[in-house]
C-alpha cells in the first residue's frame, strides 16, 4: 500500500492534508452523481489525479523553494496513476 508523506513546515503539511481531504470529498460526490471521470478509472486513481492537480496548481503559485517543500512526493503519485492514466486536465 502506498503511503503519502507531506514535506515542509507544519503549515504546508496542514494545507496539503486539507487539499487531500477536499479532493477525497469532491471526487466521492462527483462519482456518486456522475460516475467515473474516465472509463476504467477507479476511485483511488481519481483521487490521486485530483490531489496531483491541486498540488501542482498550488505549487505553481509559490516561489520555487517554497513549492519544493510544499509538494507531495511526486514519485508516489506517479506510481499510483501511471502515464497511461494521468491527465492534468479536469
Amino acid at each position: 500500500m502506498t503511503t503519502l508523506q507531506f514535506r515542509g513546515p507544519a503549515r504546508y503539511r496542514l494545507c496539503s492534508a486539507a487539499g487531500l481531504s477536499q479532493s477525497v470529498l469532491e471526487v466521492s460526490v462527483r462519482r456518486v452523481r456522475k460516475g467515473p471521470r474516465l472509463p476504467g478509472w477507479n476511485w483511488y486513481v481519481e483521487v490521486a489525479n485530483e490531489v496531483a492537480k491541486r498540488q501542482t496548481l498550488t505549487a505553481f503559485g509559490m516561489e520555487v523553494g517554497e513549492a519544493r517543500r510544499y509538494r507531495l512526493r511526486a514519485d508516489q503519485i506517479a506510481g499510483v496513476i501511471g502515464n497511461d492514466h494521468y491527465s492534468g486536465c479536469a
